[in-house]
């Protein structure tokens, strides 16, 4: 029920918003020729398409985006300005693409990208203003949902919260229940006890479980919210049989993730339902079509115009300051933990020292020029060659060696979970600056995390992100990198 309303909510705000762009847009064709006085090339036509474009966009953006709830219906101001430019930019983006690809000739750049600001003002307004106007007018009158609060006692209860109490907060908790009052949601009373309600002025207790029945009937409830989950299925089949009698919507409020200590993904998959932990996007196949396609553009860009300079001043100054082979090879765990060889431009002296141990700072093994080509990570260009030939990716969790794995996930028990996917040559854990040595289990467990992030939330736009600051990072490296 609530899920629904917020859903309809946003179709609803967004189709508001597409009209009041669309208004603007033709009122910005007549101020431009009426009031600047300039003559637009083209007809109406040829602009009209661009209205189009707009309203594609704004669809696209709100389909695909993820925290568009959190953003508009839920943010305050800032998160609605950030959602706002988010939006301003995929408008532009569809208006650059649609005159590259149509080599449109017509139509007037300065008049479209002098709409640009235009259309940021229009965005930054509607979402700061229309969801909460429209939150007071769609969910009141008939709209208005009066609700029922049910607790079991703990001990008729599965009493789940009690396996990480921190994470059912009773401030949370009530933020939340006050929180669907905005969606015309209205808490009548409460059946049972439940201590994170203790100290609530809004919710009144009404009675006992048993008193259901009569209390639904004398308090007009149309819905009916249970707080936990009954000891036994045959008092959660005896609340359904109430309420399918009564017409009352049933919802159940879980804490799956409390009990399990991490996020609970429901899937369902031919007739199946299941519970899964972890988000693994890369196990479509499309995705990874386009991550590996969009690998190998890069590579062959990288291979082809950047590696062959680098290779020969690389080269060069090895031959100076400490000669010997230009490339250095060695074993590392890809993917599934299967071994490869991976390529690096050598930054040490030949033969000195254990060529297993990790560098560290100040390292006498690394010769002069070595050691600026490790802090700008130039010494990594080579692994492109390992990209090509698939055993790497451009973005990943970066490879270990099999000695660091075995070690590593002894402290981190979900270490391995790296290993699902193809390594990388840079990372998200390597953009937030977390490299160089480890001394401590926190440098490690810290960089898990980001790679586990990565594969949970992995996109096309992520990979081309981290590509552009890794990029940036080459030119100006981080501190830590050495």
């Amino acid at each position: 029920m609530i899920s629904e309303r917020q859903t309809g909510l946003i179709a609803i705000h967004t189709a508001i918003q597409g009209v009041v762009l669309i208004a603007t847009y033709l009122l910005w064709i007549v101020l431009w020729e009426g009031i600047v006085r300039f003559r637009l090339a083209g007809d109406q036509l040829d602009y009209s398409v661009y209205a189009v474009a707009i309203i594609l966009a704004l669809i696209l953006v709100t389909v695909i985006s993820k925290n568009f709830e959190k953003d508009i219906v839920r943010g305050g101001w800032e998160r609605r300005i950030r959602h706002s430019f988010r939006q301003a930019i995929s408008m532009v983006a569809c208006f650059v693409f649609f005159l590259v690809a149509t080599k449109d000739v017509t139509i007037s750049r300065a008049f479209l990208f002098s709409f640009i600001p235009v259309l940021f003002l229009v965005l930054a307004t509607t979402n700061l203003l229309v969801p909460e106007w429209l939150m007071k007018r769609v969910f009141r009158g008939q709209a208005a949902e009066p609700c029922l609060l049910l607790s079991w006692p703990e001990d008729e209860s599965e009493g789940l919260s009690s396996h990480h109490p921190d994470l059912f907060q009773k401030k949370t908790f009530q933020e939340w229940l006050a929180d669907q009052t905005r969606f015309g949601v209205h808490f009548v009373g409460m059946l049972g006890k439940d201590e994170r309600l203790q100290g609530y002025p809004h919710i009144k207790e009404l009675g006992e479980i048993g008193d259901l029945t009569a209390v639904l009937h004398s308090s007009g409830a149309r819905s009916l919210l249970m707080l936990n989950f009954p000891s036994r299925s045959t008092q959660l089949n005896r609340i359904i049989e109430i309420c399918e009698t009564k017409g009352v919507h049933l919802s159940i409020l879980h804490d799956l993730q409390v009990h399990f200590g991490r996020p609970v993904i429901f899937r369902e998959t031919n007739g199946m339902h299941l519970l899964q932990f972890r988000r693994e996007p890369l196990q479509n196949p499309l995705f990874r079509i386009i991550k590996r396609l969009f690998d190998l553009v890069v590579t062959m860009l990288v291979i082809v115009l950047i590696l062959p300079p680098v290779a020969l001043s690389v080269w060069l100054m090895q031959q100076i300051q400490a000669p010997g082979p230009l490339f250095y090879r060695q074993e590392r765990s890809g993917r599934g933990n299967k071994p490869f060889m991976i390529w690096k431009f050598r930054s040490m002296y030949c033969h000195d020292g254990d060529e297993k141990k990790p560098a560290t700072r100040g390292d006498k093994r690394i010769f002069p020029f070595g050691r600026f080509i490790r802090h700008t990570s130039l010494d990594e260009l080579p692994q492109f060659l390992n990209v090509l030939s698939g055993e790497m990716s451009i973005v990943g969790p970066r490879p270990h060696l099999a000695a660091h794995n075995e070690l590593w996930e002894q402290l981190l028990r979900p270490y391995q979970l790296r290993s699902r996917v193809k390594p990388g040559i840079t990372g998200l854990a390597q953009i937030r600056g977390l490299r160089g040595e480890v001394n401590q289990e926190i440098d490690i467990r810290r960089r898990i995390e980001c790679d586990l992030e990565y594969i949970e939330k992995w996109s096309f736009l992520l990979d081309l992100s981290l590509v552009v600051a890794t990029a940036f990072q080459v030119i100006f490296p981080k501190k830590s990198a050495f």
